[in-house]
């Protein structure tokens, strides 16, 4: 199983995980639910369950759009489109195919961090909803993760390509 494989299958189940989790909490819900929490986690705004569903849905949707859509396209995206230290070396002719996958495998797995940012907000969204807990009990720390793993994954993506003597694998 190649790289981009392994990042798309772990990519597709963690966004139909997500559609999953926002469709089996869907019946469990109140009518009314939060549906937007201030700094301190509190619910500050509110709206039906088929609000929540649509917002879920369409935050899953978005992603999948934007990274798999991105690494879709990136074959056909003219060179000054695609920003990359030495991109002068890295898309050449010859090195573009690898460079290319190398960064539709990357943003598959930038996909997949986000969709866990997302499976965790909403969850703990869901367990304010059910009475389980009284306000977004770690969203900061889940903020911090990401950051964090965005942080390393720009670093690696950066390190890949500050030298232009090797191929990207």
């Amino acid at each position: 199983m190649s790289k981009r494989t392994l990042a798309a299958l772990v990519f597709v189940t963690l966004s139909l995980a997500c559609i999953v989790q926002a469709l089996s909490y869907y019946g469990s819900l109140p009518e009314k639910v939060a549906l937007h929490f201030g700094l301190s986690g509190q619910a500050d705004g509110w709206g039906s369950r088929a609000d929540l569903l649509i917002l879920h849905l369409v935050a899953v949707a978005v992603t999948v759009a934007s990274f798999l859509g991105l690494g879709l396209a990136l074959p056909r995206l003219p060179d000054w489109m695609i920003n990359l230290p030495n991109k002068e070396v890295w898309l050449t002719p010859e090195r573009r195919p690898q460079t290319i996958e190398y960064l539709a495998t990357s943003l598959l797995w930038l996909g997949s961090l986000t969709q866990l940012l997302l499976l965790d907000l909403f969850y703990q969204t869901y367990l304010v909803q059910l009475g389980q807990a009284s306000r977004l009990e770690h969203a900061w720390l889940s903020m911090a993760v990401y950051l964090v793993a965005i942080t390393i994954w720009i670093t690696r993506l950066m390190a890949r390509f500050k030298k232009g003597e090797s191929t990207p694998a």
